[in-house]
């Protein structure tokens, strides 16, 4: 089932949160996920509080705080505690962190331990709170790939710990669909978004409509779940307000 379709508030860094709020609506998405980094950071509680105020008085969803919590790595920005205050604060149910530091292949046993014994306990943290915990599905971390990211979940075990899925642009739409069938048993959200590769090996940004044909794929395998899944539009063309207006009204079509 798909459910609140959202942005991430990181596409924007250079608005503010009153912007990127009237934006959200005026293009008739539902929800936010904020980002740590700029908008909410963690040790700012006041400002969390006024953000996640902000968010419901426009009729949207505070769906998510997107953090860059990085578990089992010693040099985090703020503690489980600070990190949980932070999105009690903003009135947040789901805090998204990172599967540490490495990719799956450069990651030794003890480092995967580490970060799996980490994750239980922010998820056990979470659960006191009512809260889930989604990991980022995302390169050269231990979600970096479709078994990677089985394994790192059937380790962790926990019954808050969700992961999110976006799809790999060095993999067909089949291998994309296979891979979001695998992580299926603990998806929370989607990240959407329409890239390729430069011919100097960096990401071009194309807009969504572009990629219609793989993405209601996506949706279809989504719908078929009973359980709600999130989707959130992330980095658009040109960093673009009337870029974003156009991939919404792609992504509320389908």
């Amino acid at each position: 089932m798909i459910g609140v379709r959202g942005l991430v508030s990181v596409t924007f860094r250079g608005m503010t949160p009153e912007e990127i709020v009237r934006l959200s609506a005026s293009c008739g998405l539902r929800g936010i996920e904020w980002g740590a980094d700029v908008h909410v950071p963690p040790l700012d509680l006041e400002n969390a509080r006024r953000v996640g105020a902000l968010t419901r008085e426009a009729g949207l969803e505070n769906v998510s705080y997107g953090s860059y919590y990085r578990v089992g790595c010693p040099d985090n920005a703020c503690t489980h505690s600070q990190l949980v205050a932070a999105a009690e604060a903003l009135e947040t149910r789901n805090i998204r962190v990172w599967a540490g530091a490495k990719g799956s292949a450069q990651t030794g046993e003890e480092e995967f331990r580490l970060a799996v014994e980490d994750a239980r306990r922010l998820a056990d943290l979470c659960e006191e709170r009512g809260m889930t915990l989604s990991f980022e599905y995302h390169p050269n971390t231990l979600t970096d790939e479709r078994a990677a990211a089985v394994r790192l979940m059937e380790a962790v075990d926990h019954k808050c710990a969700r992961i999110y899925w976006q799809p790999d642009i060095r993999l067909t739409a089949g291998e994309n669909l296979a891979a979001l069938r695998s992580v299926m048993p603990w998806l929370s959200s989607v990240h959407v978004f329409q890239w390729s590769f430069a011919p100097d090996g960096g990401i071009n940004r194309h807009p969504l409509v572009g990629g219609a044909d793989e993405w209601k794929q996506y949706c279809a395998l989504l719908r078929e779940d009973v359980r709600v899944h999130n989707m959130q539009l992330e980095f658009v063309c040109g960093d673009s307000a009337d870029a974003l207006r156009a991939d919404a009204q792609e992504l509320l079509s389908w």
